[in-house]
């Protein structure tokens, strides 16, 4: 299973950490505004596990359609951004096919 998470603050960084410590999970994109951000939690969630299941990319989340594009191929997404981009991530996780 491939899943997405959007933010890489404290909810996400801790859900990052626990989806890849779930075996049925092949990797997990921790997606930020801040890619520094992204890429140093990244490090950190794969040293605790022990494994390179998590990958760190940059994302606007309040760009439907750039989201849109990185949700297509992942089979969830959860969003750990300011309830405010919700709506719009929901509609494109919506249009891209992905929970």
């Amino acid at each position: 299973m491939k899943l997405l998470v959007i933010g890489s603050g404290m909810m996400g960084s801790a859900a990052a950490y626990d989806m890849a410590c779930q075996s049925q999970v092949d990797s997990v994109t921790l997606a930020d505004s801040d890619l520094k951000r992204a890429q140093d939690v990244a490090a950190r969630v794969n040293r605790i596990v022990g494994a390179k299941k998590v990958r760190a990319t940059a994302i606007d989340a309040s760009r439907e359609k750039e989201a849109v594009r990185l949700m297509k191929g992942h089979d969830g997404a959860l969003s750990a951004v300011p309830y405010f981009l919700n709506l719009g991530l929901a509609q494109s996780a919506i249009a891209a096919g992905c929970h």
